[in-house]
């Protein structure tokens, strides 16, 4: 092997630990990634084991489970998928440790030979018996060449040697690494694997408990469909009197736009509410991107949501986030609150928000020191006040309604 073919095997090798490099700060990610999954559960579990003391919520506790389950499941997904990732990493990582092995015995051969054609030549007497011994006075010259050349030889052989069992034994340390960390994640997918089965038997209790009351359940789901079709008429209400409030506050505009046209001044192109919006909430660039109104879990989601006793449909215009008790609740996007009203349902304060695009936010059962009033223009992620705290646990029921005043889908704008 020459020296030039092993210099590229080395290069080739030294580039390899620093792909090894980008290999370790991704598995910094993805170690945080799960480490954010159990922070989720221990705090669903939190809020479970508050709700365990009273029987009459077993189906706030039975939904809390279910969540519990969703963040577990891809818990466990996110392990299998770093695991799978870990497994084919050591392979690679295996067979280049086999190839440094390979190059580091061909390296000693040579190095091996170049010591023995110097330790034949050793001292001047020696050096000057080959140099002069040659059958012309070129072949000296070349003998002479070559001479010079056999000890830096040497020493070159020394060091690549020295470079690719530094490069073997970081090799080796990167490979014990992706092994521990193999068996960590193997571990950590038994575990998951058995918690999800304990949390579907403890799902499976309840169910088997609140089916003994039927028609104490039957009469809560009935309670909860009436309260959401009061809260749906107070929402349209305060809409209806805040787009009322815009008509009035449009014809003053232009009314005063006009007087200042016949006096020679110019006049604004838009309403008060309008001129104040920072941005299109619509704009497609913030799908996916824009904060969540709550640090919390969905317990509800857009649409028909199907009972998980006795499977009833019950049909929600939002999401229902179960989160801490008194959490924060957060403007999602920029713009002017139309309405900061008190709802006369368990829903307490309603915050309504109209945004770019005329799309409204509205966020449902905040307490009674929220921050805001009806007019204030709000940034987004500005507080506008704290879930409210009922039976020791809160919920905030979150709604988004496009131009047309209709219920959209929340989840495809939050951040993901």
């Amino acid at each position: 092997m020459t020296g030039r073919t092993i210099r590229k095997a080395l290069l080739v090798l030294l580039t390899g630990l620093c792909l090894a490099g980008a290999a370790n700060a991704q598995s910094r990610k993805d170690k945080e990634k799960l480490a954010r999954y159990d922070k989720d559960i221990k705090d669903i579990k939190a809020q479970i084991k508050a709700l365990e003391s009273n029987s009459s919520t077993a189906t706030k506790q039975l939904q809390l489970i279910n969540a519990e389950l969703d963040v577990r499941k891809a818990a466990l997904n996110e392990a299998t998928a770093q695991l799978d990732s870990i497994t084919r990493e050591i392979r690679v990582r295996e067979h280049r440790l086999d190839s440094l092995s390979l190059r580091l015995d061909t390296l000693k051969t040579r190095f091996s030979s170049l010591l023995r054609a110097a330790y034949k030549t050793r001292g001047t007497r020696h050096w000057y018996l080959y140099v002069f011994s040659g059958d012309s006075f070129m072949q000296g010259i070349r003998r002479a060449r070559y001479m010079r050349s056999l000890g830096d030889n040497v020493r070159e052989e020394a060091g690549r040697i020295r470079e690719v069992k530094q490069v073997q034994q970081e090799e080796k340390a990167l490979l014990d690494s992706l092994r521990i960390d193999s068996e960590s994640l193997t571990a950590r997918r038994m575990a998951e694997v058995k918690d999800i089965q304990q949390s579907r038997n403890t799902a499976q209790k309840l169910v088997d408990s609140i089916k003994k009351d039927k028609a104490g359940y039957e009469a809560s789901l009935q309670k909860k469909i009436r309260e959401r079709d009061a809260l749906k008429k107070e929402i349209d209400a305060a809409i209806a009197a805040a787009r009322e409030a815009e008509k009035k506050s449009s014809s003053k505009s232009t009314a005063s736009s006009g007087s200042k046209k016949k006096a020679g001044g110019t006049a604004a192109g838009s309403t008060e509410v309008d001129a104040s919006l920072g941005g299109k909430f619509n704009a497609d660039a913030n799908k996916g991107k824009l904060p969540w109104p709550a640090k919390g879990y969905v317990v509800e989601q857009f649409g028909d949501n199907v009972d998980p006793v006795f499977h009833t449909k019950i049909h929600s215009d939002g999401i229902t986030l179960s989160v801490q008790p008194g959490a924060e609740v957060r403007a999602i996007y920029e713009g002017v609150v139309t309405s900061a009203v008190k709802s006369k349902s368990k829903f307490n304060y309603i915050v309504i928000i109209k945004h770019g695009g005329n799309f409204r936010t509205i966020y449902c059962c905040l307490d009674d020191n929220i921050k805001v009033k009806a007019g204030d223009k709000v940034k987004t992620g500005q507080l506008l006040g704290h879930a409210v705290v009922t039976g020791g646990t809160s919920e905030v029921f979150f709604q988004i309604r496009n131009a047309s005043d209709a219920p959209v889908d929340p989840r495809p704008w939050l951040r993901k």
